[in-house]
């Protein structure tokens, strides 16, 4: 080999080697940026209490500002439990549906809770042993739901409101209807910024005339699956 063509086959393996040195170098970095991050289980209780205080703060998905502008969710619920614990037409234990509208405006935001309005229409079927036939149980209520947000993904939440509810298709049974209110509560928890899956909890009091002017009472425990839409 002529020494000019040493040096050729010289200056191209430097070439080689120094490309093959940029790539590792540029595979290596962000692996060993990685492994600079601590882990939990490798930092002392004070450094621990500040990963753990940081990770707590972060924002839940459900912060409208950031994440759901309009304030609205909507959704559906199965009620598989709804059980008339009164003297309301003496029904069995029924399951049923519901659907879910409200908004929670960002006025109504707080940094650890949120307040949402919302609409539930809700519909049931029970069966009437003293008549051998179905009634449908509706219940239209008003109210307001309050969620826990010091958590992101998983939020609790409290719901209380006023109600309409009638007891009605039951022929030769007793059919009424009244005003009442509602309370319970339940946990959401975030699949993805704008689907939530939760379990929902509600104790329904109400009182109104039958047909014959006698006047009833109404102690209804529902317990619904959820699935509600933010956006």
């Amino acid at each position: 080999m002529t020494k000019a063509g040493f040096q050729t086959s010289l200056y191209s393996g430097m070439r080689v080697l120094r490309r093959a040195a940029l790539i590792l170098l540029l595979v290596a970095a962000p692996a060993a940026v990685r492994g600079a991050e601590p882990r939990a289980w490798e930092l002392p209780p004070a450094r621990l209490g500040e990963y753990v205080t940081a990770y707590n703060e972060i924002p839940g998905p459900f912060v409208y500002q950031d994440r759901t502008p309009f304030g609205i969710y909507m959704g559906a619920m199965l009620q598989p439990v709804v059980l008339p614990m009164d003297d309301i037409g003496g029904l069995d234990a029924g399951d049923g549906w519901a659907l879910v509208i409200g908004m929670a405006p960002d006025m109504m935001y707080d940094p650890e809770g949120i307040f949402g309005l919302e609409l539930l229409f809700e519909r049931s079927e029970h069966h009437d042993p003293g008549t051998g036939n179905d009634a449908d149980y509706t219940r239209l209520s008003v109210g307001f739901r309050w969620w826990d947000n010091s958590r992101p993904n998983v939020m609790p939440y409290l719901a209380f409101g006023a109600s309409f509810s009638s007891i009605d298709g039951n022929p030769g049974g007793l059919e009424t209807d009244g005003w009442g209110f509602y309370g319970g509560g339940g946990v959401g928890i975030f699949a993805t910024p704008n689907v939530s899956i939760g379990i929902d909890v509600k104790l329904h009091i109400w009182a109104g005339d039958d047909q014959f002017g006698i006047v009833r009472y109404g102690l209804t425990p529902v317990v619904g699956i959820e699935l509600l839409l933010h956006f």
